[in-house]
């Protein structure tokens, strides 16, 4: 894409093929309280930030736990799987390594912690390629806000509209498109009733890496 200086990534679900693994977090989480799934409940999840989803669970269920509790329930229950065994979805490595052979920037923005996301990409073979991870927790805000990707292009002085940002859920699209980045839609099976309006909304779509 023309004028392309920085492509900033969002993780789960675009890069990481990590769906399978929150839809049975959130299962193992509510059977534990004996809280039987509502219909419905992964995909209202699936169209929220991570601090979003929790805020949304607590007052759904009416449970004890703060927010901030429940993400890092949720974090602790996550992190054997992105530490030993989350792939990267089909031909993201090599199209990440070859933006970054291109000269292009690359950087993260995503609803993960830090760790999660570094030890991810580490194991994956591609941390080597990511200047800059930003995060929503460091933002303070999820992504209905720009923070974080705002976060990326002022650390390398660039304006928006000289970035681009991949994206697998609708809101991320639309947030980073009204902030003035450009934007790619990458197709995912957990957001698959958001796929049109994704493609509608964004400046690229991509069905896979491979394509």
């Amino acid at each position: 894409m023309a004028g392309l200086r920085c492509a900033i990534f969002d993780l789960d679900g675009t890069l990481f093929d990590s769906s399978s693994l929150w839809e049975d977090i959130d299962r193992e989480f509510l059977r534990e309280r004996g809280i039987a799934m509502p219909d419905g409940y992964v995909d209202a999840l699936n169209s929220k930030g991570f601090r979003e989803a929790a805020e949304y669970t607590k007052e759904l269920f009416s449970l004890e736990e703060s927010p901030e509790e429940l993400l890092a329930i949720w974090n602790g229950m996550a992190r054997a799987a992105y530490m030993d065994s989350i792939p990267l979805k089909e031909g993201a490595g090599d199209y990440v390594g070859k933006l970054h052979g291109d000269g292009a920037i690359i950087a993260a923005a995503t609803d993960l912690s830090l760790d999660l996301a570094e030890g991810c990409l580490r194991r994956n073979g591609i941390l080597n390629c990511f200047s800059f991870i930003s995060t929503t927790e460091g933002c303070g805000r999820d992504k209905s806000h720009p923070d974080v990707y705002l976060a990326v292009s002022e650390r390398f002085g660039l304006r928006p509209d000289e970035c681009l940002v991949y994206e697998d859920i609708l809101r991320g699209i639309r947030t980073a498109g009204k902030a003035g980045f450009r934007t790619a839609a990458v197709y995912d099976s957990a957001s698959a009733a958001d796929w049109e309006a994704m493609m509608a909304a964004a400046d690229i779509a991509l069905g896979s890496f491979l394509s």
